[in-house]
């Protein structure tokens, strides 16, 4: 890309990013990031020729809520905790 001075460096985000919860602190964190370095690098590679963006597709259609509805359901047994939460809840 330097040698023709042209081309495009594509970051793949998420739209998430602009309404995240508490459960989703990981990984907003690591969209913002990424949309942070997409922006200094863009201001690195722009004498180059070079644009850098990121992609933040909307809503898809995938089997991730249903799993993680099911982690969420699995973990609140507490495991092998489960005496200790009783013990404190009392």
């Amino acid at each position: 890309m330097r040698e023709r001075r042209s081309g495009a460096i594509v970051h793949i985000s998420s739209i998430s990013i602009r309404m995240a919860g508490p459960r989703h602190t990981w990984d907003h964190c690591t969209e913002v990031a990424l949309e942070a370095v997409s922006d200094r690098l863009r201001v690195k590679v722009k004498p180059f020729g070079i644009d850098a963006f990121v992609i933040e597709p909307g809503s898809i259609q995938t089997e991730y809520a249903k799993v993680a509805v099911g982690a969420r359901r699995a973990e609140s047994g507490f495991g092998p905790y489960r005496s200790l939460a009783k013990a404190i809840i009392k």
